[in-house]
């Protein structure tokens, strides 16, 4: 259900950008949600947003790159990481490496 909230909200925020930028907190705290599938909706999202100007990146990409970290079970020990994990950590990466290429692009 959360997935399909969220394509719903970025379908809007494709279509009014302006109107909704101050209201697109909640997209940029979705990476930490405990379905790793909603993670894997909204990092992908990230990207294609950020990428085509419709956000900008802000402070708020913190939750995205704890992505990028392995979870830590409470007794400190790693977990092993699932193939929707993994996939969770390559697409953390994939996103701040796209917001690099872009702004290298923007400085040349």
């Amino acid at each position: 259900m959360k997935e399909y909230l969220l394509a719903a909200g970025v379908d809007v925020m494709y279509r009014f950008p302006a109107m909704l930028e101050s209201h697109s907190l909640f997209l940029f705290e979705m990476p930490m949600d405990a379905d790793p599938n909603v993670r894997i909706t909204s990092l992908l999202y990230l990207t294609y947003l950020l990428t085509h100007d419709v956000l900008k990146p802000r402070g708020t990409l913190s939750d995205a790159a704890l992505c990028m970290l392995n979870r830590k079970r409470s007794d400190g020990k790693e977990e092993d990481c699932s193939s929707d994990e993994r996939e969770v950590t390559v697409l953390a990466t994939e996103l701040f490496r796209e917001i690099s290429r872009k702004e290298a692009v923007k400085q040349e």
